[in-house]
């Protein structure tokens, strides 16, 4: 924390390629020093998705690794955007099931989660019956916070009005 402002550093680059510059993720030795890094410097909020590859997998090792350091952190990910690692490529199922099989998963990597977010959530899955129920199984799971990733405002204003989340993300590329 600085001032007021939190900092929070994104994984999806340990775990698959991405953005404008080629490449393939960094080698493991070279992500733990990253993370290493962020939380020497500070960093307590860290956001991952299935989406990112094998950024899940990754950042929960090194939650293991570092033990009793790691309840300081706020783990955030996401549910919605899934990994197909056979083709380098994600897929958006905001299907019930779908949602439930990828909250399980992350917390199969990370052991827990402090902030689950609605991964591409659009004007008909922020509050879609499969999503509300896809949170209440997360609660029963121990989540209890719970965000929405947008990219406009009407979504927006549906998910605050849904009652359903405590955060909004907007997506500014």
């Amino acid at each position: 924390m600085i001032g007021n402002v939190s900092l929070g550093l994104g994984l999806l680059s340990i775990g698959r390629a991405w953005g404008h510059v080629p490449g393939q993720p960094p080698p493991e030795a070279q992500a733990r020093d990253l993370l290493d890094y962020a939380i020497g410097a500070g960093i307590t909020f860290y956001d991952t998705a299935p989406a990112y590859g094998t950024s899940e997998q990754r950042f929960g090792a090194f939650l293991c690794d570092i033990g009793e350091r790691a309840k300081k952190l706020t783990i955030a990910t996401k549910m919605g955007e899934h990994w197909l690692a056979d083709t380098q490529s994600t897929r958006v199922d905001h299907s019930y099931d779908a949602m439930c099989r990828s909250i399980d998963q992350s917390l199969a990597h990370l052991g827990h989660i402090d902030l689950l977010q609605l991964h591409l959530g659009t004007l008909d899955t922020v509050a879609a019956p499969d999503t509300l129920r896809a949170i209440d199984y997360a609660r029963s799971l121990g989540v209890t916070r719970f965000g929405a990733n947008v990219r406009d405002i009407a979504t927006g204003e549906r998910a605050i009005t849904s009652g359903a989340y405590d955060v909004l993300h907007f997506t500014y590329n």
